[in-house]
């Protein structure tokens, strides 16, 4: 019970005390966590794809990013520029096999594997 800004908290089986209460949180009484609104995503669509697919780096701040694909001992396949927050259309000629798309902003770097098939 709240009663003038403060909460009457039960000490015992007759008594009551006024505590006053300066701030709380509010737990999420589904049990399921809230998603965080300052965490950097990448999203790679389709995976697997045939050489063609979307990369969308979401984040709370827009700014330039850099697409670098890489195959799988490291050489560079691909390099391109982008800005996060969205979807950029990719469309390559790689051969079927696994590579290493990464985004990199002043922020951070991001990869994912992506694989290839035809």
């Amino acid at each position: 019970m709240t009663l003038n800004g403060k909460v009457l908290v039960k000490t015992g089986a007759l008594a009551t005390t006024a505590v006053t209460v300066t701030s709380f949180n509010i737990c999420n009484p589904t049990g399921i966590a809230e998603p965080a609104t300052n965490v950097t995503t990448l999203d790679v669509y389709p995976n697997p794809n045939s050489g063609s697919f979307v990369v969308n780096l979401r984040s709370v701040k827009e700014e330039p990013a850099t697409i670098v694909i890489t195959n799988i001992v490291g050489g560079k396949v691909s390099e391109l520029t982008t800005v996060t927050n969205k979807e950029t259309a990719i469309t390559t000629q790689l051969a079927p096999g696994i590579y290493f798309l990464s985004v990199s902003t002043a922020n951070g770097r991001y990869t994912d594997k992506i694989v290839v098939n035809k």
